[in-house]
């Protein structure tokens, strides 16, 4: 069935069924809808995020486990030197967050995120499990904060959605164990935020742009709940643009 084509009762059940398994919920097709409902004219994800804001449902995401490290990924620093694999594509969400992890190293820190750390940190403890990565984790030194970086690539064909790219980061977040992460990387004490960083002008963008035009309030609601900073990616990735990103917050 076509997006379009749900009704908020057709919504809401599908966020009861997908909460069995609160881990994987942000990864669900429908927090990616961009229509309303048919019944009552309602955006999707602003639904969404008021049943999320729900006490007993918001306390669901919030006790997601810390996944222990194991064998099969004993570290976090994967102490990656920001090498490109062959043939890349410099429009991917990869290799971009290699590139602004080489412009980092080449000319200093990013306006609000710092200074990146790593990027492309796995999160797997066992080969069965259905988290990805880390996209990009950086420091701010001079506020001790740490950010974990949800990257999206610019002009998607089918964009997630802002309420999707907190959902992710914040699960990621829930499920590292922040203690060993930070131990590792030297940064002990640092408080950890959660940031989508997405580029001006694209989806996410505009959506943000009309929550703080005053629509969207649940979405609001949840991202400050959960503490979510987004921050924006100025550049062009279709031009190779390995040294010409900027951060802004607006």
């Amino acid at each position: 069935m076509s997006e379009n084509y749900y009704t908020s009762a057709d919504i809401i059940k599908k966020c009861v069924e997908a909460m069995r398994v609160p881990e994987t919920f942000y990864s669900q097709k429908f927090i990616d809808y961009r229509s309303n409902t048919t019944d009552d004219n309602r955006l999707c994800t602003e639904l969404i995020a008021e049943y999320l804001l729900r006490e007993e449902n918001y306390e669901r995401l919030n006790g997601i486990a810390t996944q222990s490290r194991t064998a099969v990924r004993k570290k976090y620093n994967m102490g990656h030197q920001g090498k490109y694999p062959p043939n890349a594509d410099h429009r991917s969400e990869k290799i971009i967050g290699i590139d602004l992890f080489n412009q980092c190293k080449e000319q200093g820190t990013f306006d609000h995120i710092g200074k990146i750390l790593d990027y492309q940190i796995p999160l797997k403890t066992q080969r069965s499990d259905p988290y990805g990565e880390i996209d990009l984790l950086s420091v701010n030194e001079d506020e001790n904060i740490v950010y974990f970086l949800e990257l999206k690539k610019k002009n998607a064909k089918v964009p997630a959605t802002m309420l999707h790219c907190v959902l992710e980061a914040f699960t990621y977040y829930r499920i590292v164990d922040t203690d060993n992460l930070l131990k590792e990387f030297g940064k002990q004490g640092a408080a950890i935020l959660i940031a989508p960083l997405v580029f001006a002008g694209d989806e996410q963008y505009k959506e943000w742009v009309d929550m703080n035009n005053g629509n969207r309030p649940y979405l609001k609601a949840l991202m400050q709940k959960m503490r979510a900073v987004p921050f924006f990616l100025y550049g062009d990735p279709k031009k190779n643009d390995k040294c010409g990103y900027t951060v802004k917050e607006k």
